[in-house]
């Protein structure tokens, strides 16, 4: 009898018991059992069964997610505590020493005091609503120190608004909101953040304005301090301590809702009809009878916002004339300037960079060209000559404008030195120098400005003086400490043109008339022209 031999085939559990015969012996065959590792060793072939490999456990794989979310836990925790302790010590860096204010320190502050009524002061004020540019600015002020005079109020002077975004004309109520939002007080600390720290959120738009004093850039002597005038840390009275708290019952607003609503006229001129842009006139002789203790009016910008009789007239002349630059450190650079420059040159200011000058930019130039032509002594026929030759495309190297000895020799001034480190030229087109103020990007290669390189090849523009203008990138505001090397520069290129022999501006452009009309004349040259006029 054959030995029992489970057969390989047996070993699954789907099969039952049974007996089979085979060549007359018989077999038991079991169910088919899954595969372990059993040793049959006393099967007959002597074959030894071997096991499938084992998977790992549901209980491995857990400790194993443990151990990962475990890992990730801690080091989530360690990354959330490092970061925090940099966020709260980012002012505590050795390398930022003496900062003007700690952002996260104590700061001393002072409540608004309250008037004191037992000074018996009867003083009055008058207050205005600064708004858009330097010289809108200044042009209104000039306006509230003759109005505040013909008054008898004292004249509450807010300080200058430097701006990348200038506040613009707004009805009353609107502009008085956005001159109180648009003030940086209270963000000293911001400017001496170091530029690798990121701003906090106070700071975020602390860079688009600085705030400067009047008196920083001009003469105020000829006022009296106190009693005549107050300067003013904000650009809203309300936060100054040396005056009366303004309330409804104090103050007398006369609120406007148009930028050339209200012209203030005196006796001489009352029964005149408002006519032009002003749409209604205010006699001054009715607002010396308003008793309130503030008269705050809105805007004041405009040359002709007065319309004053010879007294008038000639104190707000004397205002304008006083009103002459007198910046140390721009001073002296424009100085250093003027003496790099030829004896004799030509001061030229082109305003084209924004708003309806952006939109007229072409025609300013050239006629600011035909205007400096016509002055310097060519007819028309030679300007027309001379236009058609350049036909407003840059000339080759080498060539020349056609011109006559007769012309050149009306020419004012003599053919300047331009062979020095800042600009090469042979001697072609006229011989004049020409200092250039203008907010063109790029002014010697840009295509507007073609007509100039033409005629005049000795051009000068405020870059080429870097060297020059090194110390003006130390003045800061001393209200919030910022830098004011981008808003101090214009002065400097004022100064520059205003010692010229001969000046062309743009039409409309306050900046020009402040140059013609206020500059000049406090910086006369023997050569000047006579005629002056400006574009």
């Amino acid at each position: 009898m054959r030995p029992f031999r489970a057969s390989r085939g047996s070993f699954t559990t789907d099969a039952s018991p049974s007996v089979s015969l085979e060549r007359g012996g018989y077999r038991m065959r079991a169910p088919r059992l899954p595969v372990s590792p059993l040793d049959y060793g006393n099967s007959s072939d002597g074959q030894r069964m071997s096991a499938k490999p084992r998977t790992p456990t549901a209980n491995k794989l857990n400790q194993s997610l443990v151990v990962l979310l475990a890992t990730l836990t801690v080091a989530s925790i360690t990354c959330f505590t490092l970061a925090y302790y940099l966020f709260t010590s980012r002012w505590e860096l050795i390398s930022w020493k003496e900062p003007l204010a700690q952002a996260n320190g104590p700061t001393q502050v002072f409540a608004p005091r309250r008037y004191d009524s037992s000074n018996h002061d009867n003083r009055l004020f008058l207050a205005y609503l600064p708004h858009s540019g330097v010289h809108n600015q200044r042009i209104a002020l000039e306006n509230a120190l003759v109005l505040a005079r013909l008054l008898n109020r004292t004249l509450l002077i807010p300080p200058i608004r430097f701006g990348t975004k200038p506040v613009r004309y707004l009805p009353f109520d609107t502009l008085s909101r956005s001159v109180e939002l648009s003030t940086s007080e209270g963000l000293v600390h911001c400017a001496a953040i170091p530029s690798f720290l990121s701003l906090p959120l106070e700071c975020l738009d602390s860079f688009d304005s600085r705030l400067l004093p009047w008196t920083e850039l001009f003469d105020f002597s000829d006022f009296e301090n106190g009693r005549e005038i107050i300067f003013l840390d904000t650009l809203t009275p309300s936060s100054n301590t040396d005056i009366p708290v303004m309330d409804s019952s104090t103050t007398l607003q006369i609120r406007d809702e148009l930028p050339y609503q209200y012209r203030f006229v005196d006796d001489e001129h009352v029964n005149v009809l408002p006519s032009g842009k002003y749409s209604e006139h205010l006699p001054i002789s009715r607002l010396r009878q308003v008793h309130h203790k503030f008269l705050q009016v809105g805007t004041l910008f405009g040359t002709s916002r007065l319309l004053l009789g010879g007294e008038g007239t000639a104190m707000l002349n004397r205002v304008r004339r006083n009103m002459v630059v007198r910046h140390s450190t721009v001073d002296v650079i424009a100085k250093k300037i003027v003496a790099q420059l030829p004896h004799r040159y030509i001061g030229l200011h082109l305003r084209l960079g924004d708003g309806s000058f952006a939109e007229r930019r072409t025609t300013i130039v050239r006629n600011s060209w035909r205007d400096l032509l016509h002055r310097l002594g060519l007819t028309s026929v030679e300007i027309q000559q001379i236009e058609r030759t350049s036909g407003g495309t840059d000339r080759p190297p080498g060539s020349s404008i056609p011109t006559t000895e007769r012309s050149l020799s009306r020419l004012v001034g003599q053919r300047p030195k331009c062979d020095g480190y800042r600009f090469k030229s042979k001697s072609h087109g006229l011989p004049h120098a020409i200092f250039v103020s203008t907010d063109l990007k790029h002014p010697r290669t840009d295509p507007l400005f073609a007509p100039f390189r033409h005629t005049f090849p000795c051009l000068y523009f405020l870059f080429d003086f870097q060297e020059e203008l090194k110390p003006l990138h130390q003045t800061r505001s001393p209200v919030d400490g910022l830098s004011l090397f981008e808003h101090l520069v214009p002065f400097v290129e004022a100064l520059v043109a205003a010692h010229s022999d001969l000046f062309v501006g743009t039409h409309g452009s306050t900046f020009s008339n402040y140059i013609e009309r206020t500059l000049r004349p406090a910086y006369p040259r023997e050569l000047q022209s006579s005629n002056q006029t400006h574009l």
